[in-house]
């Protein structure tokens, strides 16, 4: 009897850590509190709405590759994840929306618009990819790559020469842009 009772003072304390933890997370302003929350899903037992919740308030970290890992392994809706990935604001947006059409069903007209908005992340590369497996046309992933602010549009124009039939031209003038967006932030830096 000794033993039955010391194990159930164990799961006892174990679920308030738990929800020690769930608070910690909820609360939470660095980090990556949306891939905490899968964590504790997978590893302490916590609920998929809970998670949910915790995922659609993240403001840092990855909410929107988050929100795509639960669909595909804790039975979250698409149109909730997409809801996700629209409103996120750091991450990688656009990878995230590739991926739910790749992976989830998602719509490619849904996943090109936003990657067209993607302000995070590597929307140049998430249009090669959109090229490659989900059926983009070259000529809307070079316009995506000409435009994109963020991530790595020169080495994704050099993979649209190797993969998807872009012209070495274009992708030098991307380079070339590139390079020019370089020395302008060194110098607005002071460097």
């Amino acid at each position: 009897m000794d033993m039955i009772n010391e194990c159930l003072q164990w799961v006892h304390a174990e679920e308030d850590l738990i929800s020690k933890a769930e608070k910690t997370i909820e609360e939470a302003q660095v980090g990556d509190p949306a891939f905490a929350a899968i964590e504790m899903i997978r590893h302490c037992g916590s609920s998929r709405e809970w998670a949910e919740r915790v995922i659609e308030r993240a403001q840092t970290g990855d909410p929107a590759r988050v929100a795509v890992d639960m669909v595909l392994c804790h039975g979250s809706s698409r149109e909730w994840a997409e809801g996700v990935i629209e409103r996120a604001q750091s991450g990688h947006t656009a990878r995230a929306a590739a991926d739910m059409v790749r992976y989830c069903g998602s719509s490619r007209e849904w996943a090109e618009g936003v990657i067209e908005q993607a302000k995070t992340g590597n929307p140049a590369w998430a249009a090669v990819d959109m090229v490659r497996y989900c059926g983009s046309s070259r000529e809307w992933a070079e316009g995506v790559i000409e435009r994109a602010q963020t991530g790595d549009p020169s080495n994704a124009a050099i993979t649209m020469v190797q993969r998807c039939g872009s012209s070495r031209e274009w992708a030098e003038r991307v380079r070339e842009q590139e390079r020019m967006r370089y020395k302008s932030k060194q110098k607005k830096a002071g460097l």
